[in-house]
């Protein structure tokens, strides 16, 4: 099982592993979502991050980085069906490889592929919130299946209580399960209505001392315009939080960005066609955008 060899790592490096654990986390939460129109930066910027990101995520020796997977929409891959059993179980067997590989891999789910609280039509805006807070804790069940069915170990944790389906979230049990080896699938966001799994992702980051978010869209950069649309769309491969906020920009939730802000976090944002891009981003290949907090 790829959990064993993650474990058999951690023993042999002994008692500073989680010292340089604490000292080096990462979060990866992917997102699938269309991108917006951004500009342009200077190259000298593009290297800065490049080097920063390499510090960060790459560094030879740090084994050890937490990061946070956001699927949610991602599980259904297609315009059929509410899931791509297919796809899910290869996002599943990328998250276990990356375990196997030394890092600590948290989920925050998203239920795109279910329900979005925007559905609502005339309900009211909290129910309607709440009816996706559930979807994402049915869409927490199915990913840790996929991952224990790959040979991973996996933990479901809401923000509300769901038992039996899910364990209660606190982060001290968080991050103990991860330093044990397995995957934590967060749920039912942060159990407020409002706050999109952007923002979800960004503050469990905050809570287990990451150092970096890594998000998966639909796209493989952010674009000065959508691709799909604009045979002019060029691929953007740095840019401030505080940029996006003040243009506006819809490709990052802003109360995410802005919470990344505060803490100094930055994203990496990247694709999600194929699940093994899942384990460049967190070995800290440079595949996509990079959007620093300064």
């Amino acid at each position: 099982m790829h959990l064993l060899a993650g474990a058999r790592m951690r023993k042999m490096e002994g008692g500073g592993v989680q010292a340089l654990a604490r000292k080096e986390r990462g979060v990866v939460l992917l997102k699938r979502g269309a991108p917006a129109p951004v500009h342009f930066v200077s190259e000298e910027r593009v290297a800065e991050v490049g080097h920063m990101h390499a510090d960060l995520m790459g560094a030879p020796g740090l084994k050890l980085q937490r990061q946070i997977c956001d699927p949610g929409e991602a599980l259904k891959h297609g315009d059929d069906d509410i899931y791509d059993s297919a796809f899910v179980d290869a996002v599943a067997e990328s998250l276990v490889k990356c375990v196997s590989l030394g890092y600590e891999i948290a989920v925050v789910v998203g239920a795109g592929n279910i329900w979005r609280g925007r559905q609502g039509g005339e309900m009211d805006r909290t129910e309607a919130d709440r009816m996706g807070m559930l979807a994402t804790v049915i869409n927490s069940i199915c990913l840790k299946d996929a991952i224990v069915r790959s040979g991973g170990d996996a933990h479901v944790m809401s923000a509300v209580p769901m038992a039996p389906f899910a364990e209660n979230y606190t982060a001290e049990a968080a991050k103990k399960y991860l330093s044990e080896g397995s995957i934590v699938v967060f749920g039912s966001g942060l159990g407020i209505p409002f706050l999109s799994t952007d923002t979800t992702g960004a503050v469990r980051a905050a809570e287990i001392g990451a150092d970096a978010m890594l998000m998966a869209k639909n796209v493989d950069y952010i674009y000065t315009a959508d691709p799909n649309k604009d045979p002019n769309a060029k691929k953007l491969d740095t840019i401030k939080a505080s940029e996006v906020l003040a243009m506006n920009l819809k490709a990052l939730d802003a109360t995410a960005t802005a919470f990344c802000l505060s803490t100094g976090m930055p994203i990496h944002v990247f694709g999600l066609k194929n699940p093994d891009d899942i384990i460049k981003a967190v070995k800290g290949e440079i595949v996509g955008t990079v959007v620093t907090a300064e």
